[in-house]
């Protein structure tokens, strides 16, 4: 064979080579891109959690005790959205919404190891047509005493920091709104109780309502401060906190928003 005739075959084994890989990428490349932008969050998810979270548990902290660090965060979001109902089961679970605003304006007592989660005994046993909406401005734990509404996601929680469940039954929470856990334009009791900040707080309530299907004139508001138990029913919120003064109107509150 001639050397033209061998540079030839070569140039021909290429010339195929090439288009098979060509059309590799032309079929596994959208495919390969699919993958990446549906296992993006959960990649990222990973990274954050475990591999982030890993490190920053081998840091030495100088044995100062703090809030929940990102990794507990992490697995702390993952149980409590295991715990709620599906979504949509909200939506005309309820006739009226009860938003029950939950403030500290005192120290926390005991330990810091104590301290991390204030305990609130929540009883929803009188609440069978209206759902309650917890907006805090400390990590709480939310205790339910009393028998449990007889449907489901009757209750969701918002604010800045986590919040925990004990004693709730598989579905009772329809869901939340944390920043602790990446949301954003979060609700704060003081935003209502001291008249500002009422874009955030009302879109905040914007939303509750929309999640619930509720009207406007369904909706109510109630302060409990300093409060170590609640009771919700379908007339209304009582608690054993502090004395409240008063509130805003909420519907001239939030008028424009």
């Amino acid at each position: 064979m001639s050397s033209s005739d061998t540079s030839g075959a070569v140039a021909e084994r290429l010339l195929k080579l090439a288009i098979a890989l060509v059309v590799l990428i032309l079929i596994l490349g959208p495919v390969l891109a699919l993958s990446l932008h549906i296992a993006g969050p959960r990649l990222t998810d990973f990274l954050s959690r475990h591999i982030l979270g890993a490190l920053h548990k081998s840091g030495d902290h100088d044995g100062i005790t703090a809030g929940p660090e990102a990794y507990a965060l992490g697995d702390l979001e993952d149980r409590l959205t295991g715990l709620s109902a599906y979504r949509g089961e909200a939506k005309g679970a309820a006739s009226t919404l009860q938003i029950l605003l939950v403030r500290h304006t005192r120290p926390a007592q005991g330990g810091a190891g104590t301290a991390a989660f204030r305990s609130l005994k929540l009883d929803l046993s009188g609440a069978a047509e209206t759902a309650t909406v917890v907006i805090a401005d400390r990590p709480l734990l939310l205790e339910l005493t009393g028998q449990p509404p007889v449907r489901r996601a009757m209750l969701g929680v918002e604010g800045v920091a986590p919040f925990d469940l004990k004693n709730a039954p598989q579905g009772l929470l329809a869901g939340f709104r944390i920043a602790a856990f990446g949301a954003s334009s979060v609700a704060r009791p003081e935003q209502f109780v001291e008249g500002r900040d009422a874009r955030i707080f009302c879109g905040s309530i914007k939303s509750w309502r929309a999640f619930y299907g509720v009207s406007p004139g369904s909706v109510s508001v109630w302060v409990a401060t300093n409060p170590t138990a609640v009771a919700v029913t379908d007339k209304g919120v009582s608690d054993d906190g502090d004395a409240q003064g008063d509130l805003p109107d909420l519907a001239a509150f939030c008028k424009g928003y």
